[in-house]
């Protein structure tokens, strides 16, 4: 994601760069800088938000009022797809993804190997996962996996763990 964010920047910064100049044109710097100052300012006070925050948001609002001034309202749409398309906007949705992936197995109807996989799978999955909402629905996922393998053959779950219970070593491969 962070390589998307980078990308997504470096590119909103280019387009963005030619409405800008030529909006600083038309519209009256003083302006400008007071519609900046006015909402740096208001999410200091709102949000709490740091310094680097603050001036970040104050720079996009005067590129936003800037753009405004030489698009006009087709400055509405470029916005609105620039935010579409945000590292904040597709963070989730990346994740929302890479969480489906995680291997989907009844446990009763599948067979040792089958739940093996999934469980082997499943490490994968964990280490993909990003905040600790994610993290503890796949270790769950991942449990109950391990309690269902162990319930169908102890010798062999217990030989497994004592062999160093490797994700990808398991006895019924």
């Amino acid at each position: 994601m962070g390589i998307y964010r980078r990308v997504w920047a470096s590119a909103w910064v280019a387009v963005g760069s030619v409405p800008v100049f030529f909006g600083l044109l038309v519209a009256p710097p003083a302006a400008l800088l007071c519609a900046a100052v006015l909402i740096a300012g208001s999410r200091a006070v709102i949000a709490r938000s740091t310094a680097a925050q603050c001036v970040g948001t104050g720079l996009a609002a005067v590129a936003g009022v800037a753009m405004l001034g030489w698009l006009g309202p087709a400055a509405l749409g470029v916005g609105a797809f620039a935010l579409a398309t945000s590292p904040a906007v597709v963070g989730p949705l990346v994740r929302a993804h890479r969480r489906d992936r995680l291997p989907a197995v009844d446990l009763r109807a599948a067979d040792d190997a089958r739940l093996w996989a999934a469980w082997s799978e499943s490490c994968l999955a964990l280490r993909r996962a990003r905040t600790p909402a994610e993290q503890l629905e796949i270790v769950n996922v991942r449990q109950a996996y391990l309690d269902e393998l162990e319930a169908r053959d102890i010798a062999g779950f217990q030989s497994w763990l004592s062999s160093g219970a490797h994700p990808t070593a398991h006895p019924g491969a």
